[in-house]
């Protein structure tokens, strides 16, 4: 079915008007469609532009033509796909909104109104397209078509018609149209008695993307056929021409079955290599021979595609792995190595000691252990120095504060009571008391109570610590019996 949805041309429709059951320009369809204008038109279809009158939204509605409504297979297989095309959902697929029939029973689609051209339109005139560009067009129909076939969808009719090009955000997308449609249409009709043995290749065009099983036995086709029509298309793409010759149907067959295709290369000097190969596998006639899904045909075009085009690979893998068509491993896209460095070469990576990763190779399987310069042995753990430290410290404090107080240490003694209580030994020290200056006492009033108690350390080292608390004697006044009584408290710390 060649239905492009194009906004820039209006084409008119043979027999327009109720009686063909097709809708005329300015007349609402199920009361929310109201006819703006007829875009295209192909051998099956008629598709208009239409405007959603309750959402403000443009759209594009395509329509059965009148003589396949005779066909009552072919009107619920027509349904029955639209519905399944529904579900398909892909960036580079034309959108369906909803499926539904006219009051005269006609069925239709709602589909995204797009801008922009048919790729047949861009390749008129054998015009040969940019390696590039054709290769990333390739895994966009690649990435199309995953989300079809993982949803049971086969295409049938790959072809440049049927591949619209659009331009989001200032670059060419590919959008595919018409999944599940053509294929009712072309199934057990293309080569029927219906159509002339002799036609052009305009007219032709659907058949010249036909695989070799599609003509042999249409109804037994899986989605290698798909395979083998993208590989057309990329071949008139790069070429600027078809592969095949034939100018009848019978000759069409018997080449497309039997006889040897063109090559690539005989067409275009320039090209890859590997993208030739990539061409002619899709084209192999033995299925079994070709590649096996749209993921495996993506990876192979990333090579010469913009490095943008591999989300399309990837999406393509993953469509297909998670309906279960295909192992996860064996569509997965290896790890890129690194840009080179400016000196047009990888730094080399020290692996197990004696062994390096060089520029452009790398090692696959567990990571290699990477060799780390033997490390001094820790020492063994040290204990803290801090208690020790705080205790030199607080001794060190009460040292200083003992040779501060030890000159006036025997004025405490002046008083014959308190030396006698502290140590009935030590009475002899009295030689000391008539030495004290006459300011002593002054200092042991300003001293305060811990200090004075510390100082009194020193003074008997023989004697036993008294008891803590020790009533002072009663006829001594208050001032004096305080000093005199906290110095012997002091002896308990032992000095």
């Amino acid at each position: 079915m060649s239905d492009p949805v194009r906004v820039t041309e209006s084409v008119p429709v043979s027999g327009e008007g109720p009686k063909s059951g097709l809708p005329i320009v300015g007349s609402l369809i199920n009361g929310k469609y109201l006819v703006e204008n007829v875009i295209g038109e192909g051998g099956v279809g008629v598709v208009v532009a239409a405007q959603n009158v309750e959402l403000s939204e443009h759209v594009a509605l395509k329509f059965l033509k009148p003589e396949m409504l005779e066909r009552t297979d072919i009107i619920g297989r027509f349904m029955h796909e639209a519905k399944a095309s529904c579900s398909i959902k892909s960036e580079h697929c034309a959108s369906v909104y909803d499926v539904g029939r006219t009051s005269a029973g006609v069925p239709f689609l709602v589909m995204e109104l797009l801008e922009g051209q048919d790729l047949s339109s861009v390749l008129e005139g054998g015009r040969q397209l940019d390696v590039r560009q054709v290769a990333e067009y390739g895994m966009q129909v690649c990435d199309a078509l995953a989300a079809a076939h993982a949803k049971g969808v086969v295409h049938r009719d790959i072809k440049p018609e049927n591949l619209f090009v659009t331009t989001r955000g200032g670059m060419r997308s590919i959008k595919v149209l018409d999944f599940g449609i053509s294929k009712t249409a072309l199934t057990g009709s293309v080569l029927s008695s219906v159509l002339p043995l002799v036609k052009t290749q305009a007219l032709m065009g659907t058949p010249f993307y036909m695989s070799p099983e599609q003509v042999r036995t249409p109804d037994r086709i899986d989605a290698r056929t798909d395979i083998w029509s993208l590989g057309i298309v990329l071949f008139e793409a790069l070429a600027g021409r078809l592969p095949l010759h034939a100018e009848s149907i019978t000759e069409l067959c018997a080449e497309i079955l039997e006889s040897p295709l063109d090559s690539l290369s005989q067409y275009r000097q320039d090209l890859p290599e590997g993208l030739v190969e990539v061409v002619e596998k899709c084209l192999e006639k033995d299925v079994k021979r070709r590649y096996q899904n749209v993921a495996q045909v993506a990876l192979a075009l990333m090579p010469y595609a913009p490095s943008r085009a591999r989300i399309c690979a990837e999406r393509a893998g993953q469509a297909l792995a998670t309906a279960g068509l295909v192992d996860a491993d064996s569509v997965r896209i290896p790890s890129s190595i690194p840009p080179a460095m400016s000196t047009g070469s990888y730094p080399a990576v020290r692996v197990s000691g004696t062994q390096s990763v060089a520029s452009g190779s790398f090692q696959v399987g567990p990571p290699p252990a990477i060799s780390v310069p033997a490390a001094a042995p820790a020492p063994a753990p040290v204990a803290s120095k801090k208690p020790y430290a705080i205790a030199a410290i607080g001794l060190g404090i009460v040292g200083a504060i003992f040779f501060l107080t030890r000159t006036p240490a025997p004025a405490p003694a002046a008083p014959p009571p308190p030396i006698v209580q502290a140590a009935a030994p030590v009475v002899p020290a009295t030689t000391t008391v008539a030495e004290p200056p006459p300011v002593e006492p002054a200092k042991e009033a300003e001293a305060p109570p811990k200090p004075v108690e510390k100082a009194a350390r020193p003074v008997v080292h023989a004697a036993a610590p008294p008891p803590p608390a020790r009533p002072a004697p009663a006829p001594r006044p208050p001032a004096p019996a305080t000093a005199s009584v906290k110095k012997p408290d002091a002896i308990d710390i032992g000095y």
